[in-house]
């Protein structure tokens, strides 16, 4: 079931610095007698239209946190800037996808480069 129009819903690809605030304390409320649910932000804010089940609400609430971590980072490994989805996320799909090559640890603190083991 689609999500209802709302002038206030946070879009996935324009989380703003007050959405990312309010994402670190947000909650999924139960709204009124029947069944539906909202996502509100620690500011007070509502961060969603409404939506029929808890589950739902939970799982959008998880993909707003996921995208308010995303940013421009540098590829560790070409250090063209891209589109990361976190901290996790630091090679562009490019240099990830390069077949033939292996990424193999170096080092005591456990570096990365590329080479065959």
């Amino acid at each position: 079931m689609a999500e209802p129009r709302t002038s206030k819903a946070v879009r996935l690809d324009l989380v703003s610095d007050a959405d990312k605030a309010a994402l670190k304390g947000a909650r999924v409320i139960h709204i009124g007698p029947s069944a539906r649910y909202q996502i509100i932000g620690a500011n007070g804010a509502t961060l969603s239209g409404i939506m029929a089940t808890q589950a739902q609400a939970e799982a959008r609430l998880d993909d707003l946190k996921r995208a308010a971590q995303r940013r421009r980072r540098p590829c560790m490994c070409c250090r063209t800037s891209f589109l990361s989805d976190g901290p996790h996320n630091r090679l562009c799909n490019v240099c990830r996808q390069r077949d033939g090559e292996d990424w193999v640890t170096f080092g005591s603190q456990g570096g990365y480069r590329r080479g065959h083991k």
